[in-house]
């Protein structure tokens, strides 16, 4: 998952530059049911990219379709600022 964050950066902010702005990420069921353990912790797939991506240059489109397809949590879309918005913004650091 964290090559996937490291491709979404490094096209963002290709993007970015050259003035066509952020690049946006969007979600299926398999970011939701796909689970890794990170630093004692299971963490989902899309939980992992989110938190791995600067908000300068990567921004996201929560599918709450799939996302709700997928059993997620409110936990699980809390990472990207909002569990029952389609889009979500975050604040770049």
């Amino acid at each position: 998952m964290l090559d996937i964050a490291e491709s979404l950066n490094r096209l963002g902010e290709a993007s970015v530059k050259n003035g066509t702005g952020k690049v946006f990420g969007h979600n299926h069921q398999q970011e939701f049911t796909t689970q890794f353990e990170v630093d004692g912790e299971t963490k989902t797939a899309w939980e992992i990219i989110v938190e791995n991506t600067d908000p300068r240059y990567v921004t996201f489109q929560l599918d709450t379709f799939w996302a709700a397809d997928a059993g997620a949590t409110s936990r699980a879309s809390r990472s990207t600022g909002t569990a029952s918005s389609c889009s979500t913004s975050r604040t770049a650091t």
